[in-house]
């Protein structure tokens, strides 16, 4: 082997050096104090965010109901902002932005703001609603995703992209409880305490009081589960990892952490609703005591449940944005629980879902994938329903192997920008998937005015 001369290693290490501090700086990175009160509903946050990328477009979304005392720069200085009067929204969030006196905006590398809110207690009583969004409080815990935007938010205009992941270095102090636990950390049963992540996370918040169960760095939070259930919850959730790593390639490199929560909405008896800010998941509705059978299963709906959730691991933040975003955000991961239900459930299972979902789709129309304008044209039925038939009908036409092949390639591309519809033409292609059967594929299933009927078609067809 040719000795590396000592100027090329030294080069080699500015470079490396470079690269890591470039990466660090580009790094979002949450540090302060958040104090909650489970009883009031009082929420007070003093927060520091540093590391902001350069965006010029932008805007800071933080929960509608935080009351900023104020922006505060590098030098401790009051930051001039506007949002405040007549403020647009996003979401859940109040945009807002910096301004100077001669009215430019610019982002600075870091700011500190403080602000305060007191949210709904429903202890016995219900809401008509409850959501990811939602900072949900039923007096014995209090759950807060990244959706709700509790925490200053960073929002790319020009990419339409929001910033939720971070690092982050906490101080959390609850009064009403005696557990919090803040996503990317492991639970702990204190009621104040610091919590870090150095690894870029969404950070959810769950606190209050609940019980913690662990089992090789997997955590079930709020349940009273045996160490023998848990151990066959981690089997169950393995099975449904192993599917996932077929079709991906890609393994977990986290360790899973199960909230079950009571919805701050009466639900109907029997229903369950979950989300997924990776690698948590959040349930209502689902007894972890009671999810194993006596053969040490979960049901064959709770399978399909978790194969849609664990494949939020692939698609999920990476995907939030543009106009299909709604697609390749929901669409993707519940064609992947079909195939969680085909492996796990068996052939009759999976027949029993695909027409279950036709019934879904029986009488609406649709907008075709190619002519949606607005992302809120995929509404929930064809987010769950139409679109993951779609993709039924391109593994049926081009196989399995072809379907994971392109699954692979939107997965890696998602990571690196915004997906596109022509991406679907471009990676089947490279799978090896001839233009002629692409296109005709695409006008088909995608692009015909009768693209609803003949998925149906297609479907009827092999559940016959």
């Amino acid at each position: 082997m040719k000795k590396r001369s000592t100027k090329t290693s030294y080069l080699i290490a500015f470079w490396f050096l470079l690269l890591t501090t470039n990466m660090l700086q580009a790094q979002i990175h949450l540090v302060g104090k958040v104090y909650v009160n489970l009883e009031s509903g009082l929420f007070k946050c003093k927060l520091e965010v540093q590391n902001l990328p350069d965006v010029e477009d932008y805007e800071i979304v933080l929960n509608k109901g935080m009351n900023i005392k104020y922006f505060k720069g590098q030098d401790g200085g009051l930051i001039r902002y506007k949002g405040y009067y007549e403020g647009k929204t996003l979401g859940e969030g109040i945009c807002y932005h910096f301004v100077d006196r001669k009215g430019k905006s610019e982002l600075p590398n870091s700011f500190t703001v403080e602000y305060l809110g007191a949210f709904p207690v429903y202890d016995g009583d219900y809401n008509l609603f409850d959501f990811k969004g939602y900072i949900a409080n039923n007096g014995q815990t209090l759950r807060a995703a990244e959706q709700t935007k509790w925490y200053p938010t960073l929002y790319d205009r020009k990419s339409d992209v929001l910033h939720v992941k971070c690092t982050y270095d906490l101080a959390i102090e609850i009064v009403g409880g005696n557990s919090i636990y803040v996503n990317g950390a492991n639970p702990r049963h204190v009621s104040k305490g610091r919590f870090v992540s150095t690894k870029p996370v969404a950070p959810l918040l769950f606190l209050g009081d609940f019980l913690i169960v662990e089992n090789k760095g997997n955590y079930i939070l709020n349940d009273t589960v045996s160490s023998e259930s848990a151990v066959r919850i981690g089997e169950n959730l393995a099975r449904i990892k192993n599917v996932l790593f077929d079709i991906f390639g890609q393994d977990f490199s986290d360790p899973v952490t199960l909230i079950s929560h009571k919805a701050v909405n009466k639900r109907r008896p029997g229903s369950s609703w979950g989300f997924n800010t990776y690698p948590t998941f959040a349930f209502t509705g689902i007894s972890f005591a009671q999810m194993v059978d006596t053969s040490g299963n979960i049901s064959q709906n709770n399978y399909r449940f978790f194969g849609h959730e664990l494949s939020h691991n692939y698609f999920g933040f990476n995907v939030n944005s543009g106009i299909l975003k709604w697609f390749w955000l929901e669409s993707i991961p519940e064609y992947c629980s079909f195939r969680v239900d085909l492996k796990l459930n068996g052939e009759a299972s999976h027949k029993e879902r695909l027409m279950q979902r036709l019934k879904n789709i029986k009488s609406q129309n649709f907008v075709s994938l190619d002519r949606i304008r607005k992302s809120d044209e995929i509404d929930e039925k064809y987010r769950y329903n139409l679109g993951p038939l779609l993709l039924k009908c391109m593994e049926i036409e081009f196989g399995v192997e072809a379907m994971d092949e392109i699954l692979k390639k939107l997965y890696e591309k998602s990571l690196q920008r915004q997906l596109q519809l022509a991406d679907l033409k471009s990676f089947a292609v490279e799978s090896g998937i001839k233009k002629t059967a692409y296109n005709d594929f695409y006008s088909k299933y995608v692009s015909s005015p009768n693209f609803v009927k003949n998925i149906k078609a297609k479907i009827n067809e092999i559940c016959r």
